[in-house]
């Protein structure tokens, strides 16, 4: 997997965690 895709998967993640 590229950096990039880890950083979004990441982002999108860290986004569900501290929006609940």
């Amino acid at each position: 997997m590229r950096p990039a895709l880890r950083w979004y998967f990441n982002n999108d993640i860290m986004t569900v965690m501290t929006s609940r």
